[in-house]
């Protein structure tokens, strides 16, 4: 697995760590924006299948989780929910490998995220 190209939200690569996860391995990164923000993104396999997207919030930070095709996801970092929601989303495309579908194509992800406005 390839880190996430997250340049285009200021924010550049710090590292990386290969984690004991529940189901197997799992992959952490770390990045900083120019302005010394902090966002995680944290893949797992796991033997759920699928679960929609979750925002939580904590004080200043927050994250969003999701479950797709058996791996599970999250994104944390500062409390600001579209932002949160536009990283993972750019994070899950690249992770898949796919391009950014077209508005009127509403799956993977895109769907995901639509629930939550």
């Amino acid at each position: 697995m390839r880190a996430p190209d997250l340049a285009a939200f200021d924010l550049k690569l710090l590292g990386g760590r290969l984690l004991p996860g529940v189901a197997g391995p799992a992959a952490l990164f770390m990045y900083e924006s120019s302005t010394g923000e902090r966002v995680t993104m944290y893949c797992s396999k796991l033997a759920e299948e699928s679960r929609p997207l979750i925002f939580t919030e904590s004080g200043n930070s927050g994250s969003v989780n999701w479950v797709e095709s058996g791996y599970a996801y999250v994104v944390s970092g500062p409390a600001d929910k579209l932002k949160l929601k536009a990283i993972a989303k750019a994070a899950y495309l690249q992770i898949e490998n796919r391009p950014a579908p077209a508005p009127q194509n509403r799956t993977g992800i895109d769907w995901l995220l639509s629930l939550f406005g």
